[in-house]
């Protein structure tokens, strides 16, 4: 089953007396997203792995960036880039006949997922000018 997200986009964060700019995604901010991810994990419906994006990340890597910040410019991710597939997994030493002993996972395309990783990674730097103890 394919899912279709909404638009993304980038927000400025404000804290006390600080205020932090939603700048354009760099190659090695998400090359570091990238180093965060396991191998041997699923890809999503394009079929590029972690691995395909560690091998080529010379080639390809300020492509996908320049390609990532187009996306944040328009407020809208490409059409594949928006496409993720459900699948159900049964959970161990359960009986399958039983909808309660499957879990629904997404799998979305990694590139998606460096985007994502790089903004959780700008999230944690701020996350203690936001909230307090």
């Amino acid at each position: 089953m394919l899912v279709q997200d909404s638009p993304v986009v980038l927000i400025n964060i404000y804290a006390p007396n600080k205020t932090y700019e939603a700048n354009d995604f760099g190659v090695a901010e998400c090359f570091k997203a990238l180093q965060t991810f396991k191998n041997g994990t699923s890809p999503g419906n394009d079929g590029l792995t972690a691995e395909f994006y560690h091998v080529f990340w010379p080639t390809l890597g300020h492509l996908l960036v320049d390609s990532l910040n187009s996306s944040f410019e328009k407020g809208e991710f490409a059409s594949s880039q928006k496409q993720g597939i459900l699948k159900l997994i049964e959970k161990k030493n359960k009986d399958k006949r039983y909808v309660a002993n499957w879990r629904p996972i997404s799998l979305l395309n990694v590139d998606v997922k460096i985007a994502s990783k790089a903004i959780t990674l700008r999230f944690e730097k701020v996350l203690s000018d936001l909230i307090s103890a």
